[in-house]
């Protein structure tokens, strides 16, 4: 049997080595887990870009649509217009204002759906960067990795080999 001092050093060396190793595995599961939550907030941050990203060019193809649709029915109108006046015989300022009127119709039309165009881009704008910005919350509230005290370590071993020494050699 060994002695109290001895006994009491090597536990001392043995509960510092395995809450050591505590330490280690905590520290690891900490890592995978903040891994793993990292890659999900970044996959869910692509998904919803992509959503995003897909929804613009829904509304950039829609508008385009709108416009092609507005300068087709401009024209047709126009045609239709001259034609009647040709037809009626009538000419001159009132065909020129009649022309005017139908293609400032069109412009305006042309203008409201490029006006709703640019604010919807604005919102998905801000719909990308609230995306962004949750994805940075979610991964910078992820709970730092406590590497193991080494020097703690260190520390409570050197302590018990000095107790160790001093129970060894005792001072008279």
């Amino acid at each position: 049997m060994c002695d109290p001092a001895t006994a009491a050093l090597a536990l001392s060396i043995g509960s510092t080595v395995s809450g050591l190793q505590v330490q280690r595995q905590q520290a690891k599961a900490q890592t995978e887990f903040n891994n793993k939550q990292y890659a999900a907030a970044v996959q869910n941050r692509n998904e919803n870009l992509a959503f995003s990203n897909a929804e613009a060019e829904q509304e950039r193809q829609g508008a385009a649509d709108r416009l092609d649709a507005i300068e087709q029915e401009r024209q047709s109108r126009m045609a239709t217009a001259r034609v009647s006046a040709g037809e009626a015989g009538v000419s001159g300022l009132s065909v020129n204002a009649l022309l005017s009127e139908l293609s400032g119709d069109a412009g305006d039309a042309a203008t409201a759906t490029i006006t709703n165009y640019l604010r919807g881009q604005q919102g998905i704008a801000l719909q990308q960067r609230n995306i962004n910005n949750q994805a940075e919350s979610t991964i910078n509230s992820l709970k730092s990795v406590a590497k193991p005290d080494l020097f703690g370590a260190a520390l409570k071993i050197g302590g018990a080999g000095l107790d160790y020494y001093n129970a060894k050699n005792p001072k008279e």
